[in-house]
């Protein structure tokens, strides 16, 4: 696999096909031709790629609308990055996981007797934890472990509101379907590692600094995790069950089956 990157466009090149992306108006396009010499004349408008580079972004949906983009030199980030990678190691992982459980037994009772009624100022508190540091942690340790494969010298990411309420964070992926099996386990593992890492942090200070508010958003960080990890809704589970399956999306392998388009796996229509 060879990766080239030119004025801005992200070139992914393998012995059977090309993939350019834009980060500038988040288009991709795949060809079984070699694109590189194209990149070296991009600003001609005769060249066949000039409207692909130049061309403005695709319309949004309204139910995943991008209210703010950002572009971002990859390598001003990478402190973070080592952090983060640290961070998500197998064993680190594993012994946050241990102290989120002892911290947790430890503040069971807390748990049990706790007014489940929110307040306004508590739902407004706990939508601003969610959007602005849950949710940006989870998805940023996924572009981490992408990156150790596809580290190209910017990054983009941002906010979106789906569904007209959820405000969340986003990073681009652009290359994903490209990951070997492993790869994309790691990267669909991350983002329920930073969550386990984020229990086990907010249930230590439950113990030391007894407060209510910091239950709630442990038990929601709980169950976000939880959720996550549901394998027929299109979260991490999903995608990493996908990714055990050797496909990139096991409910697309499904339908192309039912139209004969791919050979029955058994497996796939059992789940």
């Amino acid at each position: 696999m060879k990766k080239v990157e030119y004025k801005g466009l992200q070139l992914v090149s393998t012995k059977r096909a090309s993939w350019l992306y834009n980060p500038l108006n988040d288009r991709m396009i795949t060809t079984t031709q070699s694109l590189e010499e194209y990149l070296l004349t991009i600003d001609d408008e005769n060249n066949p790629l000039h409207q692909f580079y130049v061309s403005k972004k695709q319309k949004q949906s309204l139910t995943n609308f991008h209210i703010i983009n950002i572009s971002l030199e990859n390598s001003k980030t990478n402190w973070l990055k080592k952090s983060f990678s640290f961070l998500l190691n197998r064993y680190i992982t594993l012994l946050f996981l241990i102290l989120a459980l002892i911290s947790t037994v430890s503040i069971s009772k807390s748990f049990a007797n706790l007014n489940s009624t929110l307040s306004l100022s508590e739902i407004i508190s706990l939508y601003i934890a969610l959007c602005f540091i849950i949710i940006p942690l989870h998805e940023y340790a996924h572009f981490v472990i992408y990156d150790h494969y596809f580290n190209f010298s910017k990054m983009r990411f941002g906010f979106a509101l789906r569904y007209f309420s959820l405000l969340v964070f986003f990073t681009k992926v652009p290359f994903y379907k490209l990951m070997t099996t492993s790869q994309k386990r790691s990267t669909a593992l991350a983002g329920i590692k930073m969550q386990i890492i984020l229990w086990a942090i907010l249930a230590s200070f439950c113990t030391i600094f007894p407060n209510r508010f910091l239950i709630i958003i442990t038990i929601t960080n709980i169950g976000m995790l939880l959720i996550n990890t549901i394998p027929f809704l299109k979260l991490d589970g999903y995608w990493l069950l996908s990714s055990l399956l050797q496909t990139t999306d096991y409910m697309e392998d499904f339908v192309m089956m039912f139209r004969g388009n791919l050979p029955k796996r058994p497996i796939i229509l059992f789940i």
